[in-house]
């Protein structure tokens, strides 16, 4: 993907990048107001144009899709490109009702109409498991990678290692969840952690919000990049 001017150009889409109401532009509003996504309208404005921002070649993935906010919000406008989601739906999830027994429990209810609905227009594919499992099947080159699956220490850590061999040459990783002080900080540790042993990394971005779930930034949201050249 083009890193250099995805890092020059997002602050332009907001009034103020590091305490943002929302984007400029709101043609992904009707997102936001769908209430499926647990992130906000800024993050998933960013995912929306760093994925515009990849090469023909390379493909879009997230871990933690839940009911498919974030991925709507990735693919929203970016036909021809390929996404990849992956969710083992441990958090959140209701069994359906009773005499709705044939059907998928919620929120994989909610992805599956998500995934119809965007394969008109873009190719795009779910698989269910651990991402441990799943994901190291993966052969694409991957220019955008959202992560938001569980934040401990070593989930987090191989989040990141996993996809490592993976990622273009010149890509974007956003991790979600990396507020100072939230569940632990984890995240934000096993973060700076990978990137002292992965120096061809570097943080660009380092969101913060006031509050968990806040408007902004939601729970904080870190992003890191690596330019052609450097590994």
């Amino acid at each position: 993907m083009d890193l250099r001017k995805f890092v020059k150009t997002l602050p332009d889409f907001y009034d103020d990048l590091k305490s943002p109401t929302c984007p400029k532009d709101r043609r992904l509003r009707h997102i936001t107001e769908k209430k499926y996504a647990m992130t906000t309208e800024n993050i998933g404005f960013l995912l929306n144009y760093a994925v515009s921002l990849m090469e023909p070649d390379e493909v879009y993935v997230e871990v933690g899709t839940w009911k498919g906010g974030s991925l709507s919000y990735a693919m929203e406008g970016n036909v021809n490109r390929e996404f990849y989601a992956f969710d083992n739906f441990t958090w959140f999830t209701k069994r359906p009702p009773w005499w709705r027994p044939w059907s998928h429990p919620e929120p994989k209810h909610s992805l599956m109409k998500v995934l119809r609905r965007y394969n008109k227009r873009c190719k795009v594919i779910f698989r269910e498991g651990d991402f441990r499992e799943t994901l190291p099947a993966l052969d694409r080159t991957i220019g955008v990678y959202y992560y938001d699956g569980g934040h401990s220490l070593q989930d987090q850590l191989d989040g990141l290692n996993i996809v490592l061999g993976k990622m273009a040459g010149e890509s974007l990783i956003v991790v979600d969840d990396t507020n100072p002080g939230y569940e632990g900080s984890e995240a934000r540790t096993a973060n700076a952690q990978w990137l002292r042993e992965h120096p061809e990394w570097a943080l660009l971005f380092d969101f913060q919000s006031p509050k968990p779930c806040h408007d902004g930034w939601w729970c904080g949201v870190q992003i890191l990049g690596r330019y052609r050249g450097q590994g």
